[in-house]
């Protein structure tokens, strides 16, 4: 490809910082614009002018998200003042209201509570920035952290151990009990990675070549806020570590403090710059483009052995790039000789010309070459031509909780506040059912006829959606007119979204259960659920299917009727729009919860392979589905390789 001085189109100009005055700013309409200080100084004139001898616009003003006038408004860094409740609903700071992970998923910086967008701006903000509107821009926090929380005697976190769920000490586990380490006067939240440091090596060298240290304090001025139940925090590596040199840190907490419900490690890797070493031209995009000065697309020219040219393309995103599965991170610490680590290599490539950040702090221009030597002699020298500049990338985020692409962490040696349930081979009754294994996601306890539930304790349910008003989803959503026929051993009961909990939940106002079980009581053979929507949603038309613009026209044909089947009624009619049936689907496979637990008491020594072929053949003259046996095989299969571990997660 070959080299094109014009900035290709959906890429950001740039402006000489050499020549900032020669280059004026221009109108859509083609008028030269004035610069930013004039217009915000203007602006601020004629405000002034306007709000003369109006009284009580000086004395209140009006939040533009709940549009009440409100006399004491905050605000952030971008100076746009809301009223504190909005503000804190912004900030997702309120923990008895916080729900995550929020609509905008994509957003890195809406990864945890407490941190937002300002709603006008779409400026970041942070609980920890907010300031009395009517001061001064360093005014007063009215959230100051909270550093000295772990002087505190009360503090949930005091002596706790945050593990990945089923890992163990030294795996990426967060520790809040330094006084148990031994020679240190350090009263520091860290960061234990000693046994994945020993595991794999190679994936934490620091970019001097040295391995990570296995324990890394918090730096000082992490803090802990109870209101959001989050914890804040930094960490300094000694040396990057893939690309990056600090990671921010929040933790969120549920009220029992048994697990991290949400939170992110924000991996930086943008080269550091203060506002006042760039351009004041530079528009808001472009300053943060400084940050990734190679960002965008290059060519790539070299000569082979034979002295041939050839070329290739690599693609720039947060200051990496990947080449043959492997992953390469620029390291701007010298502004004229940037240079790249070979992973698991001692040899270095580096910049030799072509590069000045100083003068050109968005890297080079579009068309310029840049030439780099390696450590290596057999290496040759590389050429890359810039092709285009940016975009602004995503930043590298890990989320916590339970979900796609997020790690559930526990804390060491929780313990739940409910038993283990216990298993019952005569009777319904004290029975516990669930789905994927995990006990409290949307399983079904079935303690009494006056006492049953569907709970949706378990982490594993915070991803569902919140209930339609918007408060979050109940942990225990009581059964109604329950119903068992022991010779049938049918079970039927109705679920009251609306008179239970004032609102419906994905529009069902109400749902009515039938199941059938096996004859230990071991799986739910089949059943169904009927949902009766609101009336918004039976109110609300059906869009029309469009018709199959290649199906053929179809002929007319005579169709015999089928014949009835004994003892089964014919079709009403009559149908009811306002109810759907829908049976136990893809996912909708529930066992006993204490069907291992069940010959746990017999002998250490159990034969789980026997049993499962047993009760599969039982199953399967009862008239399980396919499914619903393999399910239960693979459940008992799990369990003959461990005998002694359960595979079942009792709310960890």
């Amino acid at each position: 490809m070959a080299p094109t001085n014009e900035i290709p189109e959906g890429t950001l100009e740039r402006i000489d910082p050499e020549n900032e005055l020669a280059t004026p700013m221009m109108s859509s309409s083609g008028e030269e614009e004035r610069p930013l200080e004039e217009n915000v100084e203007s602006a601020a004139v004629e405000l002034q002018d306007g709000d003369e001898g109006d009284e009580e616009n000086c004395t209140s003003q009006s939040c533009p998200v709940c549009l009440t006038s409100c006399s004491n408004l905050v605000s952030g860094p971008c100076r746009h003042s809301f009223c504190l409740p909005c503000m804190k609903r912004v900030l997702n700071a309120d923990a008895s209201v916080v729900r995550w992970p929020p609509q905008s998923v994509h957003d890195n910086h809406l990864s945890a509570p407490t941190l937002g967008r300002c709603p006008i701006c779409r400026g970041e903000l942070s609980l920890f920035q907010i300031v009395p509107a009517n001061g001064d821009a360093g005014g007063n926090l009215l959230y100051p952290p909270f550093t000295e929380y772990h002087l505190q005697k009360n503090c949930p976190l005091r002596n706790q151990v945050y593990v990945p769920y089923r890992g163990r000490v030294g795996q990426l586990s967060f520790h809040w009990d330094w006084c148990k380490i031994k020679n240190k006067d350090v009263s520091l939240p860290f960061f234990n990675i000693s046994e994945t440091v020993k595991r794999n090596p190679e994936n934490w060298r620091l970019e001097s070549g040295k391995l990570a240290p296995s324990i890394i304090y918090f730096e000082k001025g992490c803090h802990f806020h109870p209101e959001s139940r989050t914890f804040h925090g930094k960490i300094l590596w000694p040396d990057r570590l893939n690309g990056s040199y600090h990671w921010d840190i929040v933790l969120g907490f549920p009220s029992n403090y048994r697990f991290l419900s949400t939170g992110r490690i924000h991996m930086r890797r943008e080269l550091r710059k203060r506002d006042e070493e760039l351009p004041a031209v530079y528009t808001l995009d472009e300053k943060q483009l400084c940050g990734y000065p190679f960002d965008g697309r290059w060519t790539v020219h070299w000569k082979n052995k034979q002295g041939e040219e050839e070329h290739t393309e690599i693609h720039v995103k947060n200051n990496e790039f990947k080449q043959s599965g492997w992953s390469f991170f620029l390291n701007f610490e010298d502004p004229i000789h940037p240079r790249v680590r070979w992973p698991k290599s001692k040899h270095f490539q580096t910049v030799q010309e072509g590069v000045n950040l100083a003068k050109q702090p968005m890297g080079p221009k579009v068309g310029d070459r840049i030439r780099w030597t390696s450590t290596s002699p057999k290496f040759p020298e590389l050429f890359w031509t810039r092709q285009t500049v940016g975009p602004v990338p995503v930043p590298r985020v890990i989320s916590f909780g339970m979900g796609e692409d997020k790690v559930l962490y526990q804390r060491l040696n929780a313990k739940t506040d409910d038993s283990i349930p216990k298993y019952y081979e005569d009777s319904l009754w004290g029975n516990v059912f669930c789905k994927r294994l995990y006990v409290g996601s949307a399983s079904y306890h079935f303690l009494s006829p006056s006492n049953c539930y569907v709970s949706y304790q378990h982490p594993a349910c915070r991803d569902l959606p919140p209930l339609d008003d918007g408060s979050p989803m109940p942990t225990r959503v009581d059964l109604h007119d329950v119903e068992f026929i022991q010779q049938e051993r049918k079970l039927t009961a109705t679920v009251e979204w609306e008179k239970d909990f004032g609102t419906s939940w994905n529009d069902n106002i109400r749902w009515k259960l039938t199941m059938y079980f096996d004859s230990e009581y071991m799986v739910i053979l089949r059943g169904g659920i009927q949902c009766e929507w609101c009336r918004e949603r039976r109110a609300r038309p059906r869009p029309p299917r469009q018709p199959n613009p290649n199906r053929p026209t179809p002929v007319p044909i005579y169709v015999p009727p089928k014949p009835e089947t004994p003892g089964k009624p014919a079709p009403s009619a009559e149908r009811n729009e306002e109810w759907v049936m829908s049976g136990y689907g893809h996912d909708q496979l529930y066992i006993n919860a204490a069907m291992i637990e069940r010959y746990r008491h017999e002998s250490l020594s159990v034969d789980y392979k026997a049993i499962s072929e047993t009760q599969c053949e039982r199953l399967k003259r009862e008239g399980a589905t396919k499914r619903s046996i393999d399910y239960v095989a693979h459940v008992f299969s799990l369990v003959a390789d461990k005998p002694h571990s359960n595979p079942i997660d009792f709310l960890l």
